[in-house]
């Protein structure tokens, strides 16, 4: 039974991943690509904005406790690893806007349900 509740679980964590990496990827480009923001302002503004709104999801969806702090501390790092790596790819590798958030959001997803599992913070 505990695998298909971790399968369950990663569906949900999949189904707001997939609404808030399309909408990160989808204005982040925008930011960048159309309207001329750098890299580190763009995918900054846009960082910020989907860590609350991915929060709000997943209470919605009653994926995680409401423990904000927890969810604070565990996510702390991938925004920033986020920002960075699109500042990385944009500024100085120059890299498209859409492809540097399409590779790193990707890459960073399944590491944060992995550490969600570790930390507790999914609903048993």
């Amino acid at each position: 039974m505990e695998k298909k509740k971790l399968m369950l679980d990663f569906g949900k964590f999949l189904s707001v991943g997939v609404v808030w990496a399309v909408l990160t990827m989808l204005f982040t480009s925008f930011l960048i690509d159309v309207l001329g923001f750098s890299g580190f302002w763009g995918s900054t503004m846009v960082v910020v904005i989907a860590f609350f709104g991915r929060y709000y999801h997943y209470l919605a969806i009653k994926l995680i406790h409401a423990q904000f702090l927890k969810y604070t501390a565990a996510n702390i790092f991938f925004p920033l690893l986020t920002i960075a790596f699109i500042s990385l790819l944009v500024d100085y590798f120059s890299v498209a806007g859409w492809v540097a958030s399409s590779v790193v959001i990707g890459t960073l997803f399944l590491a944060k349900f992995i550490v969600f599992q570790m930390i507790g913070l999914i609903q048993k």
